[in-house]
């Protein structure tokens, strides 16, 4: 999968890429899907979030429905600036510090650390910072970027379709 846009929260002392999706959980509930603009953008939408006092709200949305067709905010909810998101419980992940290995897929591109932020229907429980840069976790991810690189071939046996040529 091609590397995605991300979804942008505020949050201390600024605006933030995150790496998931905490919109998705709310159209899947009211089947609400958007179309796909091109292959950087599968979901069809991007959304801007902010963090305040502890709460997360959405405050903004550009989605596509058809090639031409974009809506914002007002599409899911006319006449509010922000909403809390009560239905979104999960980790928002942003990446910080130097990217160390980029993958052309999804949100997979690893940087030396990760703010992680813990969130209960809305509500920020708590955060805290994974350290990405440490030479055994390296290590791990080339071992599994290996594993994941090695293709066993098994050839038909076509001996079968050939044994009139014995008769």
């Amino acid at each position: 999968m091609t590397a995605q846009y991300t979804d942008i929260l505020i949050y201390q002392d600024g605006a933030h890429s995150i790496c998931n999706e905490p919109l998705s959980k709310l159209l899947k509930e009211r089947s609400i899907k958007f179309h796909t603009p091109h292959t950087a953008l599968w979901r069809g939408y991007t959304a801007s979030w902010k963090l305040i006092e502890n709460k997360l709200y959405l405050v903004g949305l550009k989605a596509y429905l058809d090639y031409d067709s974009v809506v914002d905010l007002d599409y899911l909810y006319p006449d509010h600036k922000e909403v809390l998101a009560e239905w979104f419980t999960g980790e928002i992940k942003i990446n910080l510090g130097k990217l160390i290995e980029y993958r052309h897929s999804g949100y997979d591109s690893i940087y030396e650390k990760n703010l992680i932020i813990e969130v209960i229907n809305g509500v920020k429980i708590r955060e805290y910072i994974l350290n990405n840069n440490t030479l055994s976790k390296r290590i791990s991810r080339r071992i599994a970027r290996l594993r994941s690189n090695i293709i066993s071939y098994s050839l038909p046996n076509y001996q079968d379709d050939y044994d009139f040529l014995d008769k």
